[in-house]
């Protein structure tokens, strides 16, 4: 009965950990990250995309199989 709303609440918590991922470059730890605030100290526009553009994919599409996911859980209890 709770297991889909437990699964809502880690498909949110996955979206908000690949979208703060992308802070670690200040710190050093790399990843997309880094191209973004790269592209913005040189003010390249590309280097923010190539940094930005596979974040919001990677965020986009692990939402839409969590919810996929949770969709056919509550589909086979009904």
């Amino acid at each position: 009965l709770a297991f889909p709303v437990i699964l809502t609440g880690i498909r949110i918590v996955l979206v908000q950990a690949i979208g703060l991922v992308t802070v670690a470059a200040l710190i050093g730890g790399g990843g997309f990250g880094l191209f973004i605030f790269q592209g913005i100290g040189q003010t390249a526009n590309d280097l923010v995309l190539l940094g930005a553009v596979p974040t919001v994919f990677l965020a986009f599409s692990s939402a839409v199989i969590l919810d996929a996911v949770i969709d056919s859980i509550r589909g086979q209890r009904a």
